[in-house]
């Protein structure tokens, strides 16, 4: 049996009575995603009392058995490999034997094999990236944005074709059509938008092929005016969120065009994997992270902070942030269905661990179980519950000014027009009166 006191580095902790650590961390991200929850004793040692990872140590130490020391790491990084070929973060602690093992989220990657021994993951997540929640659209021109612009002049120009229509059927019996036909396409135009908007008359038009013509195209209208009004009372009154970002292509593209910014985590596996690619999407994004430097965050709550102020797409694990935002409100987020890569979440151990095999064994043993996936929804479960609440708001609202002001627009439009008109004509009527 295993009697080794293990040396065990984790990534951040929450720290449920004491504070003192948190001058080592960032205490808002304490807060937001315990990984792993520490209390500490009269002693100043500490000991765990919860976590997303805290249950896989505890069945590693009851099974294999062994004790263990926690320690905390005191920068955010996982571990990246450096110039000269150490290791920072945990992988760091890991390379130079200052501890024995490391959880907390730890992918597992070709190149960090090179220097620490993995156990089988316990966790395989998609890596996608978040936005920030689409916002609701401002309505401009209201009154046009039933019908899109291919659509009006599509209207435009079947309002003209029509009265080029009447105005060849209306022929008399001797089969030349009527003088200055110009002059009755165009008030046959007029008379068109006259009853397009409900202003004019059917009546006089008396021809039988006049009348089948008008037939068809008043059930058009129909359809047309229908559709447009309930289509504009729906737009008014409900509102409008802008499209998100949804695939890797569309990121890529929009961070291309200087619309987004890209960020990843300082330390995290997929640093070096996304830097290394030669070509392809990725590539564009990595090298925006090189143009960026800044965009390397240091914690969780650094990245919460870019998202919401907008515009800013943040890479991460899909249920490490699931976990995380869960405790804040997954609402005020967008996450991709789209991943840009895959993680295996694993228990790292300094190189030529002696007792690899049968951790290994535990590990499958507790997928096999169920166990571990009974620890992720109940992670998941927890988070939400500690999320807080909302306040119930109606999306459908009553319509205001602003809702109404192309209409408003219009009338006073009209109104100016009329003045201007009224005006000319008092101008034109003197000018000849003074001309006689």
């Amino acid at each position: 049996m295993v009697k080794n006191v293990f040396l065990l580095v984790i990534p951040l902790c929450f720290f449920l009575n004491y504070r003192k650590y948190c001058n080592v961390l960032y205490d808002s991200y304490c807060q937001i995603t315990p990984i792993f929850e520490l209390e500490e004793r009269e002693d100043g040692s500490l000991y765990g009392v919860g976590g997303s990872e805290f249950p896989v140590l505890e069945i590693l130490s009851k099974y294999m058995p062994f004790s263990y020391e926690l320690l905390i790491r005191k920068d955010y990084v996982f571990g990246n490999a450096q110039p000269n070929g150490e290791w920072t973060g945990m992988m760091g602690m890991l390379q130079r034997k200052e501890v024995d093992m490391a959880i907390g989220w730890v992918a597992c990657s070709y190149k960090r094999q090179t220097i620490v021994d993995f156990s089988f993951p316990h966790i395989i997540t998609a890596d996608v990236f978040v936005t920030a929640a689409p916002k609701t659209l401002r309505r401009e021109f209201p009154f046009l944005s039933p019908f899109q612009f291919l659509v009006w002049m599509i209207l435009l120009t079947t309002l003209v074709c029509s009265g080029l229509a009447l105005s060849a059927l209306d022929i008399d019996r001797s089969g030349k059509v009527v003088k200055n036909f110009f002059k009755r396409w165009l008030a046959e135009i007029g008379r068109l938008a006259a009853l397009f908007i409900g202003q004019g008359r059917y009546d006089r038009y008396q021809s039988g092929k006049v009348r089948a013509f008008m037939y068809l195209w008043s059930i058009s209208k129909l359809i047309l005016v229908f559709g447009y009004s309930t289509d504009l009372l729906a737009y008014l009154t409900v509102p409008v969120n802008e499209t998100p970002l949804q695939t890797v292509q569309e990121l890529r593209d929009a961070v291309v065009a200087g619309k987004y910014q890209f960020g990843l985590f300082k330390g995290v596996s997929h640093v070096d994997g996304l830097m290394g690619l030669k070509s392809g999407v990725l590539k564009d994004l990595a090298d925006h992270i090189r143009n960026h430097p800044e965009n390397r965050i240091a914690s969780f709550e650094e990245s919460i902070a870019r998202i919401e102020a907008g515009n800013f797409a943040m890479m991460n694990m899909r249920l490490h942030f699931l976990y995380s935002a869960g405790r804040i409100g997954l609402e005020k987020f967008y996450m991709s269905r789209d991943s840009i890569g895959h993680n295996m979440v694993s228990v790292a151990f300094k190189k030529g661990f002696e007792h690899m095999e049968k951790i290994n064994r535990i590990i499958i043993r507790m997928g096999e179980c169920g166990i571990t996936r009974k620890i992720t929804k109940e992670m998941l479960f927890s988070a939400r519950l500690k999320a807080p609440t909302l306040e119930h708001t109606d999306r459908n609202h009553s319509l205001t000014l602003s809702d109404l002001k192309t209409a408003l627009w219009l009338v006073v439009s009209g109104e100016v027009l009329a003045v201007l008109c009224f005006a000319l004509e008092i101008a034109i009527h003197r000018l000849q009166k003074n001309e006689r």
